[in-house]
């Protein structure tokens, strides 16, 4: 099995930008609830330094950086 995908290798990222990506996205969706219609894409790519860019798209794009954390164990 590849090393990425195992459970022990997952990565922390930075809440900040990545609740941020996450509250657009609800609010596209009741948005388009609203309207009774909607299409979105949301994509990621790997940029430098161990960020990752997160793409949503649907009639007008947002971009959201979230940086790698170091991992805390409890």
């Amino acid at each position: 099995m590849d090393e990425r995908t195992t459970p022990t290798a997952r990565q922390h990222y930075d809440e900040g930008q990545l609740q941020a990506a996450l509250a657009h996205i609800g609010k596209l969706l009741v948005s388009g609830l609203d309207h009774g219609f909607f299409e979105y894409r949301v994509s990621c790519r790997i940029q430098g330094g161990g960020k990752r860019q997160i793409l949503i798209s649907g009639g007008k794009s947002h971009s959201f950086t979230v940086a790698a954390q170091p991992r805390q164990d409890p």
